[in-house]
């Protein structure tokens, strides 16, 4: 399989998202994906999945399912409580999430 690899930039750049909402995907498995060092890796075939079932509506940060569970949602979709544990490094991790 020659699937390509994506870095957690690379997901940010392609869902036009945020660096702390990228990090809370991945760790609530809502993208799947998996560390390799201090970042995170995810198959181009994964976010493909993602952008689909998102597209579909099953995926909406908006949800009162995810928001009960992670925290309030602001208006651009970035979930306020999680970001600001993601961005002290407190949120499930060494808070050293890095591409490299």
């Amino acid at each position: 399989m020659n699937e390509k690899l994506l870095t957690t930039t690379e997901i940010m750049a392609y869902l036009k998202i945020s660096r702390p909402t990228a990090l809370i995907l991945l760790r609530m498995g809502q993208i799947k994906g998996f560390k390799i060092g201090k970042g995170w890796r995810v198959l181009e075939s994964e976010i493909q999945r993602f952008t689909e079932k998102a597209s579909s509506g099953s995926n909406d940060l908006r949800g009162p399912h995810l928001q009960q569970s992670i925290g309030e949602v602001d208006s651009n979709g970035t979930i306020k409580e999680e970001a600001e544990q993601v961005v002290e490094g407190d949120a499930g991790g060494t808070g050293t999430d890095q591409d490299g």
